[in-house]
This record gives C-alpha cells, sequence and structure tokens, in this order.
C-alpha cells in the first residue's frame, strides 16, 4: 500500500507540472491565433501575452526534461527574461494608450504641433468608397480620390470640347493629381478660376500617380489626339527623373528591423506607425538610406540623360500637332534654395529649356525660401492648398500674356467662369463629389 501510495504521489506530481506547461502552451496558442485580429493596445497586450508564454513555456519544457533525466536545472534567468519583456511590453501599451488619448484632444484641422506629428486622427485613415461609373475609389485626409480606368481624377470620361474655349492640359504625376487635398483645390482647378475671369478656358487635369517623365510621355500621346486642347502644361516633380514605376525609392528598406508581426503593427497601432517613420527618418538623416535626390544629381543610371530625352520628346510630339510649345513649371511643396532639392529644381529647368519649353521660373521657391508649411499633414508630404495656390498663379502669371490665349478674351456680358457639362459653376470635370458619392463630413 505503502509503495502504491508513493507512486500516486510522484504521479500526481508529474501532472501538476503539467499545469502550468499546459496553461502557457494554451496562453500561446490563443495568443498567436487572436493577434492578427487585434490592433491598438490590445495588440500589444496579445503580443506581450505571446512573449511571456513563449518565454515560460521553454522554461517549463527545460525544467521537466532536466527532472526526468535527474538534473538538477536552474533557470531563473529565463525568468528574468521574462519580467524584461513584460515591462517592455507593458511600456509599449502605455505609450500606445497615451496616443490613443492624444487622438481624443486632436481636431483633423489640426496639422502642425505636436499631436500632428504623434498620431494621425481616424478620419484621415483610407478608406473604400463607392462611386458608380469610376474604376477606384477611396477617402484620405478625409477627403474622396477618385481614379478612371486611366488613373486621372476624374469619374469615366473627360467631356467634349466646347466650341470656342481654349482647352489646356495639365499633365504630371501625384502631384498633379492632388492626393490629400479636394479635387478643387488641385492647381490645375485653381488655375482654371484665376484665368476664366478674363478667358474662356477649360483645363483637363491629366495627373497620374506614381507617372515619371516617360509615363507622362506615353500618356501625352494617347490623350492628346482626342482632347485636342491648345496648350499642354506639364506640372514637373522632382521625382520625375525616376525610371517609369520607380517611386521615390519607396521600397528602399535597407538597415530593416526583423521582427515578427511587425507589418501588423504598423497597420494596426499608432505606436507602430510612429515608430517605424521616425526609424526611417533616422537612417535618412545619417545617410544610410540612400535619397532618390541624391541619385538625380549625380546622374545616377542616366536619371538626368532620360529626363532630358523625354521632355525632349514630349514638345517635339506637341509641336508635330501644330500646337504651341508646351509651358512647364517644377513643382515644390519644400521651397528651399540651400537644399540639394533646388539643385535638381535647376537641373530641371535647364532640360526643358534645352528641348524648348517655356519654363515658368521658380522665383516662388527663393519667394517662400525655407517654408515647412506647404505639405498635407505629417502623414501625407504631398502639396496641399497653399502650395497648389502658389502653383496656379505662378502658372497664370505666365499664361495670361501668351498670345494663342489672347483671341478667347471674355467679351463684355460674357458669364466668367468655366461651366462644364453635368458640373457644378467653378468646378472641373475630375470632381468626383458632383457624381453622387457620400460626403465624408456627413457620413
Amino acid at each position: 500500500m505503502k509503495a502504491a501510495h508513493w507512486e500516486w504521489r510522484g504521479s500526481f506530481h508529474a501532472w501538476k507540472r503539467c499545469i502550468p506547461l499546459l496553461a502557457y502552451a494554451a496562453v500561446l496558442s490563443y495568443a498567436r491565433y487572436f493577434l492578427r485580429d487585434t490592433s491598438g493596445v490590445l495588440a500589444f497586450l496579445a503580443a506581450g501575452a505571446l512573449v511571456l508564454a513563449g518565454l515560460l513555456l521553454v522554461r517549463e519544457v527545460a525544467t521537466l526534461l532536466a527532472g526526468g533525466l535527474g538534473l538538477m536545472l536552474r533557470l531563473r534567468f529565463l525568468t528574468n527574461v521574462a519580467l524584461v519583456a513584460g515591462s517592455v511590453m507593458m511600456t509599449f501599451v502605455l505609450i500606445e494608450a497615451t496616443l490613443q488619448v492624444s487622438t481624443w484632444f486632436r481636431k483633423p484641422e489640426d496639422r502642425t504641433g505636436l499631436l500632428a506629428g504623434l498620431t494621425m486622427p481616424a478620419e484621415w485613415e483610407r478608406r473604400p468608397a463607392e462611386v458608380e461609373g469610376d474604376e477606384h475609389a477611396y477617402y484620405w485626409h478625409n477627403v474622396l480620390h477618385v481614379h478612371n480606368r486611366e488613373g486621372m481624377r476624374i469619374v469615366g470620361d473627360f467631356p467634349p470640347k466646347r466650341a470656342g474655349t481654349f482647352r489646356i492640359m495639365v499633365l504630371g504625376d501625384s502631384l498633379t493629381y492632388g492626393y490629400g487635398i479636394a479635387e478643387e483645390d488641385t492647381y490645375p482647378r485653381v488655375l482654371e478660376k484665376l484665368l476664366s475671369d478674363a478667358f474662356r478656358v477649360g483645363v483637363l487635369n491629366l495627373g497620374v500617380s506614381p507617372a515619371q517623365s516617360a509615363d507622362i510621355y506615353r500618356i501625352l500621346r494617347r490623350k492628346l489626339p482626342d482632347l485636342r486642347p491648345e496648350l499642354v502644361v506639364y506640372g514637373v516633380c522632382l521625382n520625375d527623373f525616376l525610371p517609369s514605376g520607380v517611386d521615390q525609392y519607396e521600397s528602399n528598406r535597407a538597415y530593416p528591423v526583423p521582427l515578427p508581426y511587425k507589418d501588423h503593427f504598423i497597420a494596426k497601432t499608432l505606436t507602430g506607425k510612429l515608430l517605424e517613420k521616425q526609424y526611417d527618418a533616422l537612417l535618412m538623416r545619417w545617410g544610410l538610406r540612400v535619397d532618390f535626390l541624391t541619385d538625380i544629381l549625380r546622374d545616377f543610371d542616366g536619371y538626368q540623360t532620360r529626363f532630358a530625352r523625354d521632355v525632349k520628346a514630349m514638345n517635339a510630339f506637341v509641336r508635330a500637332q501644330g500646337l504651341p510649345p508646351m509651358v512647364a513649371m517644377v513643382l515644390d511643396q519644400f521651397p528651399s534654395t540651400r537644399e540639394k532639392r533646388y539643385a535638381i529644381v535647376q537641373a530641371a529647368e535647364q532640360h526643358l529649356r534645352d528641348a524648348g519649353i517655356r519654363v515658368v521660373p521658380s522665383d516662388y521657391i527663393r519667394l517662400n525660401d525655407g517654408r515647412r508649411d506647404w505639405f498635407v499633414s505629417q502623414w501625407e508630404g504631398h502639396p496641399n492648398e497653399k502650395a497648389n495656390r502658389a502653383f496656379a498663379e505662378e502658372f497664370a502669371q505666365v499664361l495670361r500674356d501668351l498670345p494663342e490665349l489672347q483671341r478667347y478674351k471674355r467679351r463684355t456680358g460674357d458669364q466668367a467662369g468655366p461651366r462644364h457639362a453635368g458640373t457644378r459653376p467653378g468646378r472641373g470635370p475630375g470632381n468626383a463629389e458632383r457624381s453622387g458619392a457620400p460626403d465624408p463630413g456627413r457620413g
């Protein structure tokens, strides 16, 4: 009886040792299962449970194996590691909670300051939208963005050309498209409003992201015969020097941190977004991640040579259609004469002049040297309404004096402001809001 009793006690003791092991294994399994469905604070709590359960599970397995072999194994260091890991995860939980609470006190219109750099309002997050007749639509920064089948900011196709109207076709990339701002605030639409007071004009926005000079040349050849403009305008972006398909080296992720579930935390937590942004900025500042500006200046892979060839081909094609030379201006929402960006602006202007294109001088850069309030937000670096207004005014100042535009001056009694078929006065054909899409601010 006594032998049976001790055998039973030994068996019970072994099963008792297995209970923590089974518990840790269960927590580990459930934490892994639910982690991808969590966000915010819950994501860090699930990750903390996953890390702690994993470390403690390893400790229990090692202890059981050592006991079976008759060894005395002390794994206190694993307990200490678990405590440190738990402290780190709780720190992230507190940071995430703080960032989440900060969003309660931040208004969507506040685009500068400490809170603007820490968190993005939930209203600004990208979310899908349904727009009848459009290929792709979504809200970003609480603004409706639409793309037709060619990637342009218009529902369907451009309207037929109106008789007696000077049609301007504006080419460009995402800066021309107008990411982060309403369609009526893009520089092509503002330009139309500025010119319409004195002239009968219509401006078409053919901005496509992420078009480079080679892509823009192909768009020009495809669309010019159908749209039949009187003038072609090109809003040059600094990254137009890059090869087709390359977008500002956004895929450059040198020295990545190989963490599990990293993409999930970047996508689902404010802390992940903040850390990823700051880490990338730090490596760029240290020169460990190459930016496209440096490679353009040293003509890496023939970047400048390619751009020069493309703009020359553009203007030659336009002239071959019997149109006047193109008009172009280099756009930069970070105006500065003391950075390498300005050297690229000057190089672009020289290539444009060599191609016979009429260049709108980048005087606005010198006049606004050092401004840092021309981009949409800390989370969207494209030009904001102020910058687009400045771009439009620079273009308008030159276009008003073009000889080819003078015969389209409005006579006394003419109604000012463009009226496109099926649109409201003063709004261009690319404004998706008039298509019946819901206003994001009204649910």
